[in-house]
């Protein structure tokens, strides 16, 4: 039985923890942020095995991307591009509509809904897309639904005024 044993993980190029602490606080992509802070912790002369049990990683994802800073520095730290399809509708799509108003569209509405917008999409945009995708992507954007609240007209007010009072005052048991 031939048992591995794991070379030690180290940074080979010339940076100081200073540099790269620096770094870190420019950048503004987390993930970016979380693999310099690997090597900071390197550089702390811990174990690459120290470094990815306190920030949660494999040893293996450490030894990656410690790899990849020394053979290219700060630039090989970011994402390649990933192969697979491209997606179907993109956040500038959506964006695009809802920078207009629905009424711009012929819409008798006031603001977008997630169904609306679909349907706009697929019929006046020719985008191909499925309504759950449209919900993910207006969220992506940071926006939020916001649902009417109705009232029913033959409720008297009065029995709803104390239904509220009864039901926001605490239980007394």
């Amino acid at each position: 039985m031939v048992i591995r044993v794991p070379a030690p993980i180290s940074i080979t190029r010339d940076v100081s923890r200073e540099e790269l602490v620096e770094r870190m606080k420019q950048e503004e992509d987390s993930k970016i942020k979380n693999r310099i802070m690997m090597l900071v912790r390197l550089k702390d002369l811990r174990s690459g095995t120290k470094v990815a049990e306190d920030l949660g990683y494999a040893t293996d994802t450490v030894c990656l991307w410690v790899k990849r800073f020394n053979e290219g520095g700060f630039d090989n730290l970011h994402d390649k591009p990933r192969s697979g399809r491209s997606r179907k509708l993109t956040k500038q799509e959506v964006e695009g509509v809802l920078s207009k108003s629905p009424s711009d569209f012929g819409y008798n509405i006031e603001g977008w809904t997630t169904t609306i917008l679909h349907k706009h999409l697929v019929q006046e945009e020719e985008i191909e897309c499925n309504p759950r995708t449209v919900r993910r992507r207006v969220k992506e954007l940071g926006y939020s639904a916001i649902t009417p609240v109705t009232l029913d007209e033959r409720a008297d007010p009065g029995e709803r005024e104390t239904f509220k009072k009864n039901v926001e005052a605490p239980c007394n048991e």
